[in-house]
């Protein structure tokens, strides 16, 4: 057995065995560091229940774009749920629509509640009839009366002027609602 100094002057010392340093490590989930480190950690949301009336048609319901020059935008997970059956799908770079051209404001909160900053991205919010149109199919699922989170764990990544939105068609009238958590790195 061998011992290694810390080299700090503490008098700590490790053991190692059989070639191996004997260690314990503490981990944290990416987006709780970023959130601690760099603040930038973000609920992209339609803020409550969006009514839907308009069956079995495509109704876009939230859009969101990355407009940062310095930072990617990394989609942690995408959370769907409403109280009737919903298909679901996510697009990639989605081109036109109302989704898009109504440019209404979804929530964007900081999911650090002492921070305001606003950060670079459009973020819109659809509405009942809401169209989308463009951009190619990245995901696509099916609840029943309920809720589901697509857990992407930062891999999917918007760059400078990547965006995607989320669509939603109801088997019945009914209420739905859905959110992004997402957080921005900078880029290397």
């Amino acid at each position: 057995m061998s011992i290694i100094e810390d080299g700090a002057g503490t008098g700590n010392k490790m053991k190692v065995a059989s070639n191996r340093a004997h260690v314990q490590a503490f981990s944290t989930p990416i987006f709780a560091d970023i959130s601690e480190r760099n603040e930038d950690t973000y609920l992209i949301c339609t803020n409550g229940f969006i009514n839907i009336t308009t069956t079995d048609t495509e109704t876009g319901i939230l859009y969101v774009k990355n407009t940062s020059t310095t930072k990617h935008l990394h989609i942690a997970s995408v959370r769907a749920c409403g109280n009737v059956k919903q298909k679901w799908k996510i697009y990639k770079n989605p081109t036109a629509g109302s989704l898009i051209t109504a440019s209404t404001s979804a929530t964007i909160t900081n999911l650090v509640f002492s921070n305001d900053n606003t950060p670079d991205m459009n973020a819109y919010l659809g509405s009942d009839g809401s169209t989308l149109t463009g951009g190619k199919i990245a995901d696509n699922f099916i609840n029943n009366a309920g809720h589901s989170i697509e857990n992407y764990e930062g891999a999917v990544i918007l760059e400078r002027n990547d965006s995607m939105a989320i669509t939603v068609e109801c088997s019945a009238a009914g209420d739905i609602c859905s959110r992004i958590l997402a957080y921005y790195e900078e880029v290397e």
